[in-house]
């Protein structure tokens, strides 16, 4: 199996054997939905698959399902200590009970993980702040695929989302993020067009990584603890070196 596919312009990813394997799993199980698998009978092959929109999943995630899968095995909730995680919609609404006087954000809470599935829009400006005037936190958020599996994350720097090469595939699509997630069998996930709108960059990010990023056209740069966005100055992602 040749993939003749890459991250951005000139960059192909490692076809090692591993990632072969796990491709090789995934368009096995996407044969069997009902949306892949036309797809790939009329495309004959992964590389010849046009990417497809992220809408047909938000309206039917069901046809995606492969039925031969087997059960799903109970994730273990992952726990960070001194986080408070959760989906923009929930870290929203324990936001408005702790402005309300109703909750308290724990003690030891040194940080907001927002998990933003597939499907979903990225965190945005607003939200943010909302959620910063709140907690005082430093606020990360979490790209993750069909089955939770992550697919990027903001670092320190936030100045974009380090991807997570060993779940998924990634590619640019006139501006669009592309993912083929690696893990997701019960789910597949192959070229979808995710609505995220940015740049792919392998470069040094200012966390001090050489990684490949994705950078949305918004994102969520500068201190640590942040002032409300009327009090900062533009942000941009941070230029490769």
């Amino acid at each position: 199996m040749q993939l003749s596919f890459g991250f951005g312009p000139g960059e192909n990813p490692d076809a090692s054997s591993a990632l072969v394997s796990k491709l090789a799993a995934v368009l096995a199980a996407a044969r069997r939905t009902a949306v892949y698998g036309p797809l790939l009978a009329r495309a004959g092959s992964f590389a010849e698959l046009s990417p497809i929109g992220i809408h047909p999943y938000i309206e039917n995630r069901e046809r995606f399902r492969n039925p031969k899968a087997p059960a799903a095995k109970a994730r273990p909730k992952h726990a960070e200590p001194g986080a408070i995680r959760g989906s923009l919609e929930e870290l929203l609404r324990l936001a408005a009970r702790v402005g309300a006087g109703e909750a308290a954000a724990p003690a030891t809470a040194r940080r907001i993980a927002v998990r933003t599935p597939l499907g979903e829009r990225l965190a945005s400006e607003r939200a943010r702040d909302y959620l910063w005037r709140a907690f005082e936190l430093p606020i990360f958020e979490e790209l993750v695929g069909s089955e939770g599996e992550p697919f990027a994350a903001e670092c320190e720097a936030h100045s974009g989302f380090h991807l997570a090469a060993e779940s998924a595939l990634f590619e640019a699509c006139y501006g669009e993020l592309v993912v083929t997630s690696l893990v997701a069998v019960r789910y597949p996930i192959l070229r979808m067009r995710t609505a995220w709108v940015g740049a792919i960059e392998r470069c040094s990010c200012s966390c001090g990584e050489r990684v490949t990023r994705f950078v949305p056209v918004v994102v969520a740069m500068g201190a640590v603890r942040k002032p409300p966005a009327t009090a900062r100055s533009p942000r941009r992602a941070a230029p490769c070196r």
